[in-house]
């Protein structure tokens, strides 16, 4: 990407299907937990020039209203855009392309400074495994 452009495009979105389905079913995947979120990553070549493709999801059990799941997601976008640069400096240096699946867990609504220091840590560990 280019420098620290906080964005969060398209081609930055995981829509494809069979790589969706392989972070749900677990196949070579790397799970990782921070409350109140979890991190499934896998390196996988994906269809667009970008060093990951992510998707977030909010359990239609823990919030039954979709106002609540897409308030949350909506937040986990922003959290990820703000900070997305932790984990593509690493996916760069070392030539990869990898898949996310960041999930949140709890059945209460979380502040996004709790969910800013989560998914930073969580990056910290991710770029851990992929050194």
């Amino acid at each position: 990407m280019h420098g620290h452009k906080n964005t969060f495009s398209k081609k930055e979105r995981l829509c494809r299907k069979k790589i969706i389905s392989q972070l749900i079913n677990g196949e070579a995947v790397t799970k990782i937990a921070e409350y109140p979120l979890l991190l499934v990553f896998k390196n996988t070549e994906l269809p667009e020039k970008v060093p990951a493709q992510v998707m977030f999801g909010v359990s239609r059990k823990s919030f039954k209203k979709a106002v609540d799941r897409n308030y949350l997601k909506r937040l986990l976008r922003e959290v990820y855009r703000t900070n997305k640069h932790l984990i593509y400096s690493k996916l760069i240096e070392k030539n990869m392309q990898a898949a996310i699946l960041i999930v949140y867990t709890p059945n209460i609504i979380c502040d996004y400074q709790k969910l800013q220091k989560s998914i930073v840590r969580l990056f910290e560990k991710v770029n851990q495994h992929i050194a």
